[in-house]
């Protein structure tokens, strides 16, 4: 290893020396005429695909758990309230944590404060919720939370 630190070294000081030497590229006017790309704004355009009949539809995950759409029920409810109750973490240090002069303070309570921000135009307008692994999902289906901005995973089972 040591006989090929100095041949290494030797390697990386003639490339910076070779790259210092080199000129600047230069550009070269287009001259003519020029037309420009226009992207097709056409919608694309989906077609279905006629089941054979001997094949069985596999529910996807989303579809097989996902909870009826309240139509921005939810939504009114937190503009009418004035502030965003986002359910995180609590002790998850970097993530949702709450610091010994109890302000809230991560990643996931960024979110949350970037939610407050859009809605309410105040960073501020939003209430943690601290909750349990156990807790997380509960509360949000519930309606104790507005957002869940807790570490959760996806999985298919």
């Amino acid at each position: 290893m040591r006989k090929l630190f100095p041949v290494f070294s030797l390697l990386v000081l003639a490339s910076l020396v070779l790259a210092a030497c080199g000129s600047a590229a230069t550009v070269t006017p287009v001259t003519g005429d020029v037309t420009p790309i226009v992207e097709d704004a056409t919608p694309l355009v989906t077609a279905e695909i006629p089941a054979t009949g001997d094949e069985t539809p596999t529910p996807t995950p989303a579809a097989a758990t996902a909870a009826p759409v309240a139509g921005g029920e939810r939504l009114q409810a937190v503009l009418d309230r004035g502030q965003v109750i986002c359910g995180v973490h609590g002790t998850f240090q970097g993530f949702g944590f709450v610091e010994s002069d109890g302000s809230w303070t991560g990643f996931d309570v960024d979110f949350c404060r970037a939610w407050a921000a859009a809605l309410f135009n105040d960073a501020d307008a939003v209430e943690f919720r601290g909750l349990s692994a156990q807790e997380r999902f509960t509360a949000l289906q519930s309606g104790e939370v507005d957002v869940l901005a807790r570490n959760s995973t996806w999985t298919w089972a």
